[in-house]
């Protein structure tokens, strides 16, 4: 009965669109199932019909992404998964760009080969597009937003890090071993995205600080379950 709420919620997600959820400004947006909950800061409610208004505005100015427009990132485990979400972004409007990359995703106790998935979205659409994306991954789905307007501290965050690909697996390797963060998605291109909190990205910062290795990061929100897995992988020493 869970999922035929969600196929409810989402469907009638994508017969209001982006206004049937406008909310006053600065409100909470939060998904049926705990999905992506950041403030929505009042310089970023822009009002459009749908988002494919906000898609074709953005391409007619020139400049895309629009720097107010938040990324929304994910990772599917499955070639079927990551077709399901493919399919569901096109179902809200053909102008959303999906990045897809080939991924190895390392965790303390496994690693799998994954697909690493990534897109902007306007503000207003935020809760829309990841609450479809949600329902496209089904059971625990992991969706994060980066740089989202946080009242207070950030508490979690996303690193990119760059260095020759032996070197970065070492690390990581490493990384994960002492608890320095939940999981690691290694590219072949020498970047690995790694997932943790404030506590791990300062244990990070220190143990790269020897090596090639150089780092930038994006305070992240996210779905409250993946989240609270995070926080449980990460040492607080």
């Amino acid at each position: 009965w869970v999922r035929w709420v969600r196929w409810v919620v989402v469907t009638a997600l994508l017969c209001l669109g982006s206004e049937g959820f406008e909310g006053p400004e600065g409100s909470q947006w939060s998904g049926w199932s705990g999905f992506v909950s950041v403030s929505a800061p009042r310089s970023r409610l822009v009002r459009h019909a749908s988002v494919g208004e906000a898609v074709d505005d953005a391409l007619r100015s020139g400049s895309f992404p629009p720097p107010d427009w938040l990324r929304l990132s994910t990772v599917a485990v499955s070639e079927d998964a990551a077709q399901r979400v493919g399919r569901a972004v096109l179902a809200i409007s053909e102008g959303l760009r999906l990045e897809q990359k080939k991924v190895e995703r390392l965790r303390r106790d496994d690693s799998m080969a994954a697909q690493a998935l990534a897109l902007w979205v306007p503000p207003r659409s935020m809760l829309l597009v990841s609450s479809m994306i949600g329902e496209a991954l089904g059971d625990e789905p992991m969706i994060l937003v980066e740089n989202p307007d946080l009242d207070g501290e950030a508490e979690f965050f996303l690193g990119e890090l760059s260095g020759p690909h032996e070197e970065l697996r070492s690390v990581a390797t490493e990384m994960l071993k002492k608890r320095f963060v939940a999981v690691v998605d290694l590219d072949d291109d020498g970047r690995a995205a790694i997932h943790t909190t404030a506590s791990g990205k300062a244990m990070v910062e220190s143990l790269i600080s020897t090596t090639s290795i150089s780092a930038s990061w994006s305070a992240v929100g996210g779905n409250s379950e993946y989240l609270s897995w995070i926080a449980g992988e990460v040492s607080d020493d």
